[in-house]
């Protein structure tokens, strides 16, 4: 097997629709996998997302890059599903994800980057709940 450069998969990850994207990093297996139990890297806000954020940090991210905000604004037809992408996403505990989805609008979680949001959105556009992405100073973004 040829020997592949982080560029060149950061390269392949940047050019790939959401949606592909979206189904890669539904598979990707967590980076604290191998640690000792309850061991989270602060730097790993969403265990599923965490080894495609390592793999695009180049050390050299400015505010602008990180200040966006993940919101919830409704949960869909069927409330189940929410309750089930939250606990994957994010690790919660199921009283804890019911909490969430239960008083809405709530953010889910913030200062990511722009590409990590859209594919949290997409995940949840997928079972038709409703999520905004906005910065910290300019608002709602528009896709």
């Amino acid at each position: 097997m040829a020997d592949i450069t982080r560029e060149q998969v950061i390269a392949y990850l940047n050019q790939l629709p959401l949606n592909e994207l979206d189904e890669i990093l539904v598979n990707v297996k967590p980076i604290d996998e191998g640690f000792p139990e309850g061991f989270q890297p602060e730097s790993m806000p969403i265990p599923i997302y965490g080894s495609v954020i390592a793999l695009g940090c180049s050390g050299t991210v400015t505010y602008n890059e990180w200040d966006h905000d993940v919101f919830l604004t409704e949960v869909g037809p069927n409330r189940v599903l929410c309750i089930k992408v939250v606990r994957e996403l994010f690790g919660l505990s199921l009283d804890e994800s019911r909490a969430l989805v239960g008083s809405l609008p709530k953010k889910l979680i913030g200062e990511i980057e722009l590409r990590e949001a859209r594919a949290i959105k997409s995940r949840f556009e997928k079972i038709e709940a409703r999520v905004e992405i906005r910065q910290t100073e300019d608002g709602i973004i528009k896709d």
